[in-house]
C-alpha cells in the first residue's frame, strides 16, 4: 500500500463503524493537501509530538519531528498545504527491536467467509 492517508482514514471510518477504541491501531492522522485541511487540522492538534509525513512512504526520509505548538504554527503558516503530506501524533513508547523501528508488512485479504477463502502475503509492497 503506497498511500498511507488512504489507509488512515479507512482504518478510521472502521473503527467508528464497529464502535472500536480510537487509535489504538492508527495514531491520529491528517491529510494537509489544502488550506482548509492545514486550518481543521490546527484546531485538532493537542499535546504531544506530531510527525509530519509523506504520504507516498519514503522509509523514514524527510520526517520532520515536531512539538504540538510547532505543529499548529505549520498548519497555520504559509508553508501548509503540502500536496502530498499529512501530519500524524508520535505514539509513545513506540514499540522497538533492538532499538529500531519495525513494521509487519503482512497482508491478509478475507475473500470469504462461508467456505473461509483467505490470501495472505508476506514482505514488501
Amino acid at each position: 500500500m503506497r498511500n498511507k492517508t488512504f489507509w488512515a482514514k479507512a482504518l478510521g471510518l472502521y473503527e467508528k463503524g464497529h464502535q472500536c477504541n480510537p487509535n489504538l491501531a492508527n495514531s491520529p492522522t491528517y491529510d494537509i493537501v489544502t488550506k482548509d485541511d492545514c486550518l481543521a487540522t490546527a484546531l485538532l492538534i493537542n499535546d504531544g509530538h506530531w510527525m509530519l509525513k509523506n504520504a507516498t512512504g519514503t522509509g523514514g526520509v524527510k520526517i520532520k519531528f515536531l512539538s504540538d505548538s510547532k505543529t499548529r504554527e505549520f498548519l497555520q503558516g504559509s508553508q501548509c498545504p503540502k500536496k502530498g503530506f499529512f501530519v500524524t501524533k508520535f505514539v509513545s513508547p513506540i514499540w522497538t527491536i533492538n532499538g529500531k523501528k519495525f513494521d509487519n508488512r503482512v497482508y491478509l485479504l478475507i475473500a470469504s467467509i462461508d467456505p473461509w477463502i483467505l490470501y495472505i502475503r508476506y514482505g514488501c509492497y
